[in-house]
C-alpha cells in the first residue's frame, strides 16, 4: 500500500510528462506490438495484441504477446491463394520455379518460403535442419523481406547454374551467390534459422521423384501450406507431404493417395494447367486458406511442357 501511495503520488508530480504503470512495449487497453524484422519483437503489454513483423535474413517472426495478450500469425491475414506454376529439373543449367499470383492483389512474400523435404514444418518448433534422404541436395529458403509479387504476376527462382543460358530474360530469384543480370545483381533467397541449401546448386531439384511446397511461417506454432505438388512416385517418404502424425496439424492425405505429376525430361518442365486445383478438398486442412493442399491431383493439374516458358505464365494456363 505505501509503494502505491507513493507510485501515485510521483504520478501527480510527474503529472505534465505523464505516467504509465503497466509495461512500457505496448499500451495496456489496446496497443499493437509489431515484431521486428529477422528478430523477436518486444513483450507485448497486458491486453496487447502482438503482430508478427516481416521476415528478415534468418527471421523467427514477431515477439511473443505479454500477459492477455493474443499473437497475430501474419500468414492468417493473407487471402490470395498463390500457385506454383511451373518447375524445370534437367539440365543442372536450367533449374527454376515459378510462382503464378492468378489474382487481382499483390502479395508481399516475407514470410513465404520454398522446401523440397516432408520435414518443411519443423521449422516453426524449432528443429534443426537435418531432412532424411539427400540432405545434399534438400533445402528449406526464404523469400527475402519486401518481396513482392504483382497481381496476375509470376516469379522465377532460379536453381540452376545458367538461367541466362535459356534465352529467357533475369530471374526475379537465385539460391546462388553474388548473381549478376544485364547488369544488376539478382536477389538471393535467404537460409533462415531451421532451415537449409544444399550444397549442389543445379542439382536441388530431382530429375526423379521429388516434391516442392510452398508455405507461409509468421512466428506462430505452425506453418502454412499454400501450394504443393510432386512428382514421380517413388515411394519415398521425404518427397511426400504427410503431416497427420504430427501435433498441430490437421491430417493430410497419406503418401499412397497423392496423385503425383509426371516427371519432366531434359529440356521439358511441368506446368500447371488451371487455377483450379483438381480434387482438392478445400475445407479441414493445413492450407493457407483451409484447403488440404496435399488432396490435389496433381497427374490431372499438371503436365509436361514440352516448351518452357520461365518468365511468364506459362503455355498451359
Amino acid at each position: 500500500m505505501r509503494h502505491t501511495i507513493a507510485y501515485t503520488a510521483i504520478c501527480l508530480i510527474l503529472l505534465a510528462i505523464g505516467c504509465q504503470a503497466t509495461g512500457d512495449t505496448a499500451d495496456s487497453s489496446s496497443g499493437t506490438n509489431s515484431g521486428a524484422s529477422g528478430a523477436s519483437g518486444g513483450a507485448g503489454g497486458a491486453g496487447a495484441t502482438m503482430v508478427n513483423g516481416g521476415g528478415g535474413s534468418g527471421a523467427t517472426g514477431g515477439g511473443t504477446a505479454g500477459a492477455g495478450g493474443t499473437f497475430v500469425d501474419p500468414c492468417t491475414m493473407d487471402t490470395v491463394h498463390l500457385l506454383l506454376s511451373e518447375v524445370a529439373t534437367q539440365p543442372a543449367t536450367d533449374e527454376y520455379v515459378e510462382i503464378w499470383n492468378p489474382s487481382t492483389t499483390a502479395v508481399d512474400l516475407s514470410n513465404y518460403y520454398l522446401s523440397d523435404n516432408s520435414v518443411y514444418h519443423g521449422i516453426a518448433s524449432g528443429t534443426a535442419w537435418a531432412p532424411g534422404g539427400t540432405p545434399d541436395t534438400d533445402f528449406l529458403v526464404q523469400f527475402p523481406a519486401g518481396t513482392i509479387i504483382d497481381a496476375g504476376g509470376v516469379l522465377t527462382i532460379e536453381f540452376g547454374t545458367d538461367f541466362e543460358g535459356l534465352g529467357a530474360s533475369c530471374p526475379d530469384l537465385t539460391v546462388r551467390d553474388n548473381v549478376m543480370c544485364n547488369g544488376n545483381a539478382v536477389p538471393q533467397m535467404i537460409t533462415p534459422t531451421n532451415g537449409g541449401l544444399g550444397a549442389n546448386v543445379g542439382s536441388l531439384l530431382s530429375n526423379d521423384g521429388e516434391m516442392l511446397m510452398l508455405f507461409c511461417w509468421g512466428g506462430g506454432d505452425i506453418v502454412y501450406d499454400v501450394d504443393y505438388v510432386n512428382w514421380d512416385d517413388d515411394s519415398d517418404p521425404n518427397t511426400h507431404v504427410d503431416k497427420s502424425a504430427v501435433a498441430g496439424y490437421q491430417p493430410d492425405t497419406s503418401e499412397a493417395n497423392q496423385a503425383e505429376a509426371s516427371k519432366p525430361a531434359v529440356d521439358e518442365s511441368i506446368g500447371r494447367c488451371t487455377d483450379m486445383e483438381n480434387g482438392e478438398t478445400t475445407s479441414g486442412g493445413n492450407g493457407l486458406l483451409g484447403h488440404d493442399e496435399t488432396s490435389e491431383n496433381f497427374a490431372v493439374s499438371w503436365r509436361i511442357l514440352v516448351t518452357s516458358s520461365p518468365g511468364s505464365v506459362n503455355s498451359c494456363l
